[in-house]
């Protein structure tokens, strides 16, 4: 498959995934869910340690 088939074949998904929102709004909409993935990755190494600690809050009467 050629670069440029695989060019037009991405941007022809992208149409698909942006569905009804115009092409100068699609930053808008997909800048935050950009944002929280890259928060998600980052934060993945403390997830079990983040919800241990919670656990204990809990059962210590604590309301996080």
């Amino acid at each position: 498959m050629s670069s440029l088939s695989l060019s037009v074949q991405i941007w022809s998904f992208a149409d698909v995934l942006r569905g009804d929102y115009k092409q100068s709004v699609y930053g808008r909409v997909t800048f935050p869910f950009t944002v929280l993935r890259q928060i998600d990755s980052v934060l993945v190494r403390t997830k079990g340690a983040v919800l241990a600690e919670y656990t204990q809050q809990l059962a210590g009467g604590i309301n996080p």
